[in-house]
């Protein structure tokens, strides 16, 4: 994506509500005002969701980036359809795939992926099967895989998401050779074991607290990408270590910092 595509005007966000098989629409046009820390300009939003398909009008004059500004569009769009499915006792999920710029006419199509996040598991020294293989005996990891999920899908709850996947992972610690170990000789032992400075648990926590007690908690997209790749990390630590003796990490991996 260019820098000059997709900052200031009209832009057209489509998506999808799943299963499209429902064909969930809502009863009219949903305008939405929204304003941004340290931005005048409000941005505007018309939402409209017909036979399980999903446009959003946004006006941006404020010029707000694309990554925060579709993590905006993503939970806009989803209050919506939980409304929609609370009422009708369903559970229905939406996904944001594309925004056109108006004004320029060009089209950018969304992935499953988060680019940061990509680079992280190109470093990855656990390949797919490894991984699929390791999981399949650890509870703990299948939570953690499981809440990294929905930490993408989820932006407005990544942090809550991201914190709890750690969190999974200390009680591979719970018991020790003289019994069960505390919580915080748990989350020690973890932090030693994969290396992992007490700065990034506590980043992430600090991030989730509001998320987890039900606050709604605004990110920019750097601030989101920042947590996610520190969460992939500490968990891919977590593989490395089930892949290997499931005593100590590769001599060569340093300290993870926050």
């Amino acid at each position: 994506m260019t820098a000059r595509l997709l900052r200031v005007g009209r832009l057209l966000f489509m998506g999808t509500v799943l299963p499209e098989c429902a064909a969930v629409g809502s009863s009219g046009l949903v305008q939405i005002e929204a304003r941004y820390p340290g931005i005048d300009k409000p941005v505007i939003a018309a939402i409209s969701i017909v036979s399980s398909k999903v446009s959003c009008l946004v006006k941006d004059d404020a010029g707000i980036d694309l990554s925060t500004l579709k993590n905006s569009v993503d939970g806009y769009v989803s209050f919506i359809v939980d409304a929609i499915g609370f009422a009708r006792g369903c559970g229905y999920t939406a996904v944001v795939e594309s925004v056109t710029d108006l004004e320029t006419g060009e089209l950018f199509v969304f992935g499953a992926d988060v680019t940061a996040l990509g680079r992280v598991a190109e470093d990855s020294a656990v390949s797919e099967d490894k991984l699929i293989d390791i999981a399949g005996s650890s509870a703990e990891l299948q939570r953690a895989l499981a809440d990294l999920r929905q930490a993408v899908l989820e932006p407005g709850d990544t942090a809550f998401h991201c914190y709890r996947a750690i969190e999974s992972l200390r009680h591979h610690w719970a018991e020790g050779p003289t019994g069960s170990q505390s919580e915080g000789r748990q989350w020690a032992l973890m932090a030693k074991a994969l290396r992992s400075d007490v700065s990034v648990t506590k980043l992430i926590k600090t991030w989730s607290k509001s998320q987890r007690h039900g606050k709604p908690v605004a990110m920019t997209g750097d601030e989101r990408e920042r947590i996610l790749i520190l969460a992939w990390q500490v968990v891919h630590r977590y593989s490395l270590l089930l892949a290997g003796d499931k005593t100590q990490l590769p001599p060569e991996l340093g300290v993870l910092t926050a």
